[in-house]
């Protein structure tokens, strides 16, 4: 249901059609050397032509991991992690770009399109450096007004606990 093609340095997944499976169309990265790790990070550019879902699943870890991710029409970094990962000398990654959520849950059915993935990188990674790439949550723990103090509270991180963190009002 769809080919691809380098064009300018990105890969350029030409979806023709969302009917049937999510891995009925796909790309993918077969026969990586992975060594035993509890952290990897995968981070990528992506989007597509369409609002569309994304399925990315990696295969032959000794780690189940797939991941679900919401594309826009703007190119956007992703990360993902995943731990406790067997070696492996046949490690895939996998970019379903089929029938991801039945197509595609919240999304409208989509007819032929374009998915654009860029600088795909996987690597081994400590814990710090996952807990840096996912900041948390940062909420207004009351409403503000200007000359007031105000409290912030945000989801537990330890990176973030032990950083200096400044953050800047706009009024916005």
């Amino acid at each position: 249901n769809g080919s691809a093609e380098a064009v300018d340095g990105e890969a350029v997944i030409h979806v023709v059609s969302t009917e049937g499976n999510n891995w009925d169309c796909q790309f993918k990265q077969s026969g990586l050397e992975l060594s035993a790790a509890d952290y990897y990070m995968l981070s990528f550019d992506a989007y597509a032509t369409v609002e569309r879902p994304i399925q990315m699943e990696f295969a032959n870890l000794g780690t189940a991991s797939q991941t679900i991710v919401n594309l826009t029409t703007e190119k956007k970094t992703y990360r993902i992690y995943f731990t406790d990962v067997n070696e492996t000398e046949a490690a895939s990654i996998l970019f379903m770009t089929g029938n991801v959520n039945g197509c595609l849950g919240d999304f409208p059915a989509v007819g032929s399109h374009d998915v654009i993935l860029d600088n795909v990188a996987l690597y081994k990674a400590e814990k710090s450096d996952i807990e840096a790439a996912f900041a948390p949550k940062i909420e207004l723990a009351e409403q503000a007004f200007l000359g007031n103090d105000i409290i912030l509270s945000y989801t537990e991180n330890s990176v973030w606990e032990q950083s200096d963190i400044r953050v800047l009002l706009t009024g916005e």
